[in-house]
């Protein structure tokens, strides 16, 4: 039997399937003290890398059962770059802003998505009145 995957890895692979998909470019952030993770140094603010993941920005792609490998062109030199999933911590389309962040503070939950699509003037939803329940139906034979 196979150790099933994480929530947390399929909602990654989902939010960078729907960048692509819509045309938008995936970014993610790399928490880069992490273990297994090799990213080019110099890139990182407050020790998250952001990324650049666009089919058309990287090479050798591969994805594994714990991360992304792939290469990448930093100041015109070919990087090799290790991401395993447990350190990403953000992807989201750099064209609006959309995707997940997850929280690196203890007991801040733990996934966030990405910004409303939804105005602040937007009117409040019904709040149902009277009570909730079910009733059994009995079908007719």
């Amino acid at each position: 039997m196979t150790t099933p995957k994480s929530l947390k890895v399929f909602l990654i692979q989902a939010v960078y399937h729907w960048c692509v998909d819509q045309g938008y470019t995936p970014y993610i952030g790399v928490k880069d003290d992490e273990p297994g993770v090799s990213v080019p140094p110099g890139y990182s603010q407050e020790g998250i890398t952001t990324l650049n993941v666009a089919p058309r920005a990287v090479h050798d792609w591969q994805t594994t059962a714990t991360g992304w490998t792939f290469d990448a062109r930093f100041q015109g030199e070919s990087v090799s770059i290790r991401v395993p999933f447990h350190a990403i911590m953000a992807i989201y389309a750099r064209e609006t802003g959309q995707g997940l962040f997850m929280s690196t503070e203890p007991g801040m939950g733990g996934i966030v998505f990405g910004p409303d699509e939804v105005p602040d003037d937007s009117p409040e939803p019904p709040t149902p009145k009277g009570r909730a329940g079910f009733r059994v139906i009995k079908g007719q034979s």
